[in-house]
């Protein structure tokens, strides 16, 4: 039997289209949540090799701490470990993230084009972001995954009140916020890395407070994962399901609000074809 096709009581109209970034988060969340669930797939994929280094980070830490809690080793052992699993864990999640900006500069570049209201041709499009972006991308992923690394190595190598928590406050409210705009910066502008990351600063202290929310949030989930370190299988499916279902969610939120600084301050003088694109201009507006 034949599927009826069902049509729309109604022609879609352009003043449906979505006037604001706002209107236009939610316009492509219900029209193109299956484009948004493919990139879903690809990026968990791509971060797997990341998922897997840390399920074995805290499997070997659990196995220290309960050695260390047995008296099978001893206060300093432990320390010791714990200090070289910490920092060998995060060089190579480091060197992973280059696997990771492949899918990353791919997917940019396919929720830019929703983002800008273009056609998007998935596997072409997928393939000329990587082209395009993957080499700013990895850089800006690797220069942030290094700064990480020395923030955990002098919060486990020194007292942590004294200079750990300040560091990851201050890596949570100002070099995260920064290197998130200059992801997605790299992937509309023609820069090279110094530039994205320095337009980016600039650029921060005009939206800081939404930025600042944009990375507190990943980052203090990233800590509340942390406390189930425990259960490593839990917390390594937990991952898998963010990175499906949240994560490319959450890359179009910071290209809307991205894009809502960039019309702000860079495209309305500089960029005029970029300026609300994407976006349903009313006549008056046009001209």
């Amino acid at each position: 039997m034949k599927r009826k096709i069902k049509f729309s009581a109604t022609d879609f109209l352009e003043l449906q289209l979505p006037q604001t970034r706002k209107d236009q988060f939610f316009f492509i969340l219900k029209n193109q949540y299956w484009t948004l669930f493919l990139l879903g797939l690809i990026l968990m994929l791509s971060l797997l090799p990341i998922i897997i280094n840390v399920y074995f980070k805290n499997f070997f830490e659990n196995g220290f701490y309960d050695l260390y809690a047995s008296g099978n080793i001893s206060k300093a052992e432990y320390d010791s470990a714990f200090l070289y699993l910490t920092i060998g864990s995060s060089g190579i999640s480091t060197i992973l993230l280059s696997v990771f900006a492949i899918s990353l500069s791919g997917a940019n570049r396919i929720i830019k084009l929703m983002v800008y209201g273009e056609g998007v041709v998935f596997k072409e499009d997928f393939k000329l972001g990587i082209k395009q972006n993957y080499l700013n991308t990895f850089l800006i992923c690797f220069f942030f995954g290094i700064i990480l690394t020395i923030v955990r190595f002098l919060s486990t190598f020194f007292l942590e009140y004294l200079i750990g928590i300040p560091l990851y406050i201050f890596l949570a409210i100002v070099v995260a916020p920064i290197f998130i705009i200059a992801l997605i910066f790299t992937s509309i502008y023609e820069a090279n890395v110094f530039q994205c990351i320095n337009n980016a600063a600039k650029l921060f202290v005009h939206y800081w407070w939404q930025f600042i929310l944009l990375s507190i949030v990943p980052l203090g989930s990233i800590y509340a994962l942390s406390l189930l370190g425990s259960t490593t299988y839990i917390l390594s499916l937990i991952q898998i399901v963010l990175a499906v279902f949240v994560l490319p969610i959450y890359l179009l939120l910071l290209y809307e609000i991205s894009n809502s600084m960039f019309d702000k301050y860079i495209n309305k003088d500089n960029f005029e074809d970029n300026y609300m694109k994407g976006l349903y201009k009313p006549s008056n507006e046009k001209e």
